[in-house]
């Protein structure tokens, strides 16, 4: 997800006695795991989104999660640490992150961080430099226009983790 603007890495990595693994099967269970460590009910009026994690495979970056939905924080945890043992982010350049200073339910039942980006964007990142595998080299990170419907309006940009981005490889 995030993953967030890298697309698929096509890169593959030793892992243990099984062989090679590609880096971008971590992907799909990472998604899933973050977004049930994200989850949380508006209808309630206690802070939900309070536990400070790192978000991202590749460059990871501070995040606000539920404490609640505690396997999924484990989860999220293990797949960073195989991720990261299968030195998938080799050669990968991560820029600066954005520190949150708070989270919030959102409406739609997701933790969102709050840093300090402008009305109608939010913190992401984008792949600012291909590689020749068409996995991400460089990324960058900042605000940009918000997704809410899940499209964005401008052409060549994609919607992911809620955020319109134009930097992806693949």
């Amino acid at each position: 997800s995030q993953l967030w603007g890298c697309g698929g890495q096509s890169n593959e990595a030793n892992h243990g006695a099984g062989g090679a693994v590609s880096c971008a099967s971590f992907d799909a269970p990472y998604a899933t795991a973050e977004q049930a460590a994200r989850r949380c009910d508006p209808a309630l009026d206690v802070e939900q989104c309070t536990q400070r994690v790192s978000l991202g495979l590749a460059c990871p970056c501070g995040a606000f999660v539920n404490p609640a939905n505690a396997t999924a924080v484990a989860q999220l945890k293990e797949i960073q640490a195989e991720y990261s043992q299968a030195a998938c982010a080799a050669g990968v350049q991560c820029g600066p992150c954005m520190a949150p200073i708070s989270a919030h339910c959102s409406a739609q039942g997701r933790c969102e961080s709050v840093a300090s980006c402008p009305d109608g964007t939010a913190y992401g990142t984008q792949c600012a430099r291909c590689g020749p595998t068409d996995a991400c080299e460089q990324l960058e990170a900042g605000c940009f226009p918000t997704c809410p419907n899940g499209s964005c309006p401008q052409s060549g940009q994609v919607c992911i983790a809620g955020v319109c981005v134009t930097g992806v490889c693949g």
